[in-house]
């Protein structure tokens, strides 16, 4: 089990690891910038005269207030993902919590699993809470029917206010329920991404 105090080093390093490439593009986006390289716009950008694409033009992109987005994970903690791959659906986990809080994305981490013919996700951080030691609560157990519990997650992301909506599910890719499998599993998600 994860002490968070011993893993906070290694998070806050994949963190900032991970926040250093797009950290140039957010303050861009926020601040407002311009670009190079337009096919057109009322500005001649003399650094790109000498271009073969014909892209001579720049124009000033406004600031936003916000990323305007709201993000949620959804964690397979079924019996196929115990030992190193709940681990390292932890830290992936404390991770986008981490990066998320940094750039002021709400984002909710979940958990799904099923027990007899029921599917239960678990909410481990809600959309605008700051709780990392309640996703080391996650664990491997029962089973799992992914379609399901994505709808479950999606239709609460689909309610939050924020114009962009990203949803990531990890998961071993071995979705496993009573008549719940293989192709059958594999159409079902299919059918989830159609409705999208």
């Amino acid at each position: 089990e994860y002490q968070f105090q011993k893993a906070k080093p290694l998070i806050d390093n994949y963190v900032n690891r991970a926040y250093r490439p797009i950290e140039k593009s957010i303050k861009d986006y926020l601040e407002g910038s311009r670009r190079k390289g337009q096919i057109y716009g009322k500005n001649l950008d003399s650094t790109g005269l000498f271009r073969r694409d014909c892209q001579y033009f720049s124009d000033k992109r406004n600031p936003e207030e916000s990323l305007d987005c709201a993000v949620c994970v959804l964690v397979d903690e079924s019996g196929s993902m115990s030992g190193s791959k709940i681990e390292s659906a932890i830290i992936m986990s404390l991770v986008m919590q981490g990066l998320m809080r940094k750039i002021k994305v709400p984002c909710q981490i979940s958990g799904h699993s099923t027990s007899w013919e029921t599917v239960n996700v678990d909410v481990y951080q809600k959309f605008g809470e700051n709780t990392p030691e309640n996703i080391l609560e996650m664990q491997a157990h029962g089973s799992n029917r992914d379609g399901l519990a994505l709808r479950i997650v999606g239709k609460e992301l689909e309610l939050r206010p924020e114009k962009r909506k990203v949803l990531f599910l990890v998961c071993d890719g071995q979705p496993a329920h009573n008549n719940y499998g293989g192709d059958e599993a594999k159409a079902d998600l299919q059918e989830y991404h159609r409705q999208l």
